[in-house]
């Protein structure tokens, strides 16, 4: 009996707790992906590795480049190679 009380009660503040969470109602406004004035940007990263292969451990050397959309987006490759 006590078990089940104290899960009752439990499932009872979870329930209080999660309505605190929700947000007021707001008039729902259309959000696109790619505005008007679109900014762009670039970046270029280089980056060192250290690897662990078949008991044997490697220097990785290699970088990133991106290209960014919107601050949301990002376009890129990254490249690594073994040096050691």
């Amino acid at each position: 009996m006590n078990k089940f009380l104290l899960s009752w009660f439990a499932f009872l503040a979870a329930c209080t707790l999660s309505w605190g969470q929700t947000a007021p109602p707001e008039t729902p406004q259309q959000e696109t992906l790619l505005k008007p004035t679109v900014r762009h940007s670039f970046y270029v990263a280089p980056s060192l590795l250290l690897s662990r292969w078949q008991e044997h451990s490697g220097l990785m050397l290699g970088g990133k480049a991106a290209w960014v959309v919107n601050k949301k987006i990002g376009l890129g490759v990254a490249g690594y190679g073994l040096i050691s």
